[in-house]
């Protein structure tokens, strides 16, 4: 997957870098300090170890399209379940990740800064899923409000 989105990337001329070990390692840490349930084991799926306690979240199967607003003209870095793809990518303006998966196939992926100030991803049972400023985002975005307004007449 994450060669699919160099190739993306590429094809429509927008930078992106490949992180180097230790850029990865520290985006990798910091998301589990900071994300991560403290006794998880290890798991195929990284959704599966978050610590679901601290997430906004909504499973509308097409939210993850919402996500171009929050990340539109950021850095963002965004990784992939180990087994789909291995590197971490630096996209310089990260609304052209919206446009790569759509048209993609529907895996799960994972976006934060290089601070780790938030966590956004998207899963298997298509779940968008959001931590920190992303959560704040998505909680007062008016797409989620209508989803949770809609969710409470049921």
């Amino acid at each position: 997957m994450d060669d699919d989105l160099i190739e993306f990337c590429e094809k429509e001329k927008q930078n992106y870098m490949i992180l180097n070990s230790e850029e990865r390692e520290f985006i990798k840490n910091a998301v589990k300090a900071k994300y991560m349930r403290k006794d998880v084991k290890t798991s195929f799926s990284f959704f599966d170890m978050l610590d679901y306690s601290h997430m906004s979240g909504t499973n509308m199967a097409d939210a993850w399209r919402w996500i171009k607003d929050f990340i539109v003209n950021k850095k963002i870095v965004v990784f992939f379940n180990e087994g789909t793809a291995k590197e971490y990518i630096k996209l310089y303006n990260g609304a052209i990740f919206v446009d790569f998966y759509d048209e993609s196939p529907l895996v799960e992926f994972y976006i934060t800064d290089c601070a780790v100030s938030f966590l956004l991803g998207y899963n298997h049972s298509q779940c968008l899923f959001a931590f920190d400023t992303a959560g704040d985002w998505l909680e007062n975005d008016y797409r989620y409000k209508k989803y949770q307004k809609l969710k409470k007449l049921k």
